[in-house]
């Protein structure tokens, strides 16, 4: 197939500035420090979510810890274990402050899940930072799936929302 040169510098600069990068920002490494020492309180729904199904069910809060510790290297956070949390001078704290686990979205034809995460960043009683993230899921076939799901991209959210604050 043979393109005119018009068509041929057109397809150039339509690609060109797709990107809107050069090689050097897709080359450069960005450079994270690591955080001071952080303790992670033991995460937990709000009072008043109505999630004692949720909470009886899934395993919503642990699988948002682990994701959280597992992240955390990923972004360069320094947590401590519970034993070491006088070592930390920062705290991090995360809640579920909604659950909804079964929400129709139109045109859809399952239901989906969503979960609205509140996160502190605290230095002694003082809170430093805060941050409200909603996450929501309509790939899994199961209420409990779905809402794992949202752990773990909640999770991440708070790991890189913590490097973020220090960087």
């Amino acid at each position: 197939m043979k393109y005119s040169i018009p068509t041929f510098l057109l397809c150039t600069l339509v690609s060109l500035t797709a990107c809107k990068s050069t090689k050097q920002q897709q080359t450069q490494a960005i450079a994270l420090k690591p955080t001071p020492p952080i303790a992670l309180n033991a995460v937990h729904f709000a009072l008043g979510v109505e999630a004692d199904k949720v909470q009886r069910d899934c395993v919503m809060l642990d699988k948002l810890a682990s994701s959280i510790t597992d992240s955390a290297k990923k972004y360069l956070v320094t947590l401590v274990e519970q034993q070491e949390k006088s070592k930390a001078e920062y705290v991090v704290e995360a809640k579920y402050i909604e659950i909804n686990s079964h929400r129709w979205v139109f045109p859809s034809v399952r239901p989906s899940s969503s979960a609205t995460l509140h996160v502190q960043l605290k230095k002694g009683d003082e809170i430093i930072a805060k941050t409200t993230k909603e996450i929501g899921s309509g790939v899994a076939f199961g209420a409990c799936d779905r809402l794992e799901k949202i752990a773990v991209a909640g999770g991440r959210y708070v790991s890189k929302w913590t490097s973020n604050q220090f960087n």
